[in-house]
């Protein structure tokens, strides 16, 4: 098994594993992509999928996408799942490209035990509103104590170095992203995701853009 650790100047010790392929259904058609498993001592763990030769490469097409268990689940009531596809399908459009799915960042990492308490609180809070129509994300948090955001990009940019990437086209419509990585050294051009709006998505997506900033285009 070819299990490394290593070790980054400046950066700290991660165990990578790796590689393997893997065919992935992409709108009819089957991408071989090519997987490599990353463990840090902070116990975050994250899945690379990769296509082409990405290594040391410049400006190269890349997503950083946390685990939604929403998303997981097919749930049209966030974009997560969406913007997980639309960055399979760019990349694969382009060639070559990056994901770096982190398993650990569920509900901007909060966990997966707080993020059914917070959604199960906002459930019961005035049961006749859908759920979809609530402020989960930001009223949601605050009401039970949590900060907004817990997650942190250092991870992403460590694995980047790893391959030699120092510049990205960040397939994001979330800021905060393309800061973390610019603090930690990589270069980054945003490529947006266009998000279709409906009914079940509206609320959630208004709110990322006026709360949290995010550069919500959408169908």
């Amino acid at each position: 098994m070819n299990t490394k650790t290593q070790t980054l100047k400046g950066l700290g010790n991660f165990e990578t594993i790796g590689t393997y392929q893997l065919p992935i259904k992409i709108d009819g058609e089957i991408v071989e992509f090519s997987i490599d498993y990353f463990e840090f001592p902070n116990d975050q763990r994250y899945s690379v999928l990769f296509l082409g030769k990405i290594t040391n490469g410049k400006n190269v097409l890349a997503r950083i996408n946390s685990e939604c268990i929403w998303g997981r689940f097919g749930s049209a009531q966030c974009d997560c799942d969406w913007q997980f596809d639309e960055a399979k399908r760019r990349i694969s459009k382009e060639g070559k490209g990056i994901i770096i799915f982190a398993h650990d960042q569920i509900g901007k990492g909060i966990g997966l035990r707080s993020h059914a308490l917070i959604n199960a609180e906002a459930a019961q809070d005035d049961n006749k509103v859908p759920l979809y129509e609530k402020d989960i994300w930001y009223e949601g948090f605050k009401k039970l104590g949590f900060k907004i955001e817990y997650r942190d990009f250092r991870d992403a940019a460590e694995i980047l170095r790893h391959y030699g990437i120092f510049s990205v086209k960040l397939l994001t419509n979330n800021p905060q992203k393309i800061n973390e990585l610019k603090k930690y050294g990589i270069k980054v051009k945003r490529e947006s995701i266009i998000v279709p709006l409906d009914k079940y998505n509206k609320v959630e997506l208004m709110i990322k853009a006026n709360k949290g900033r995010h550069l919500i285009k959408t169908l």
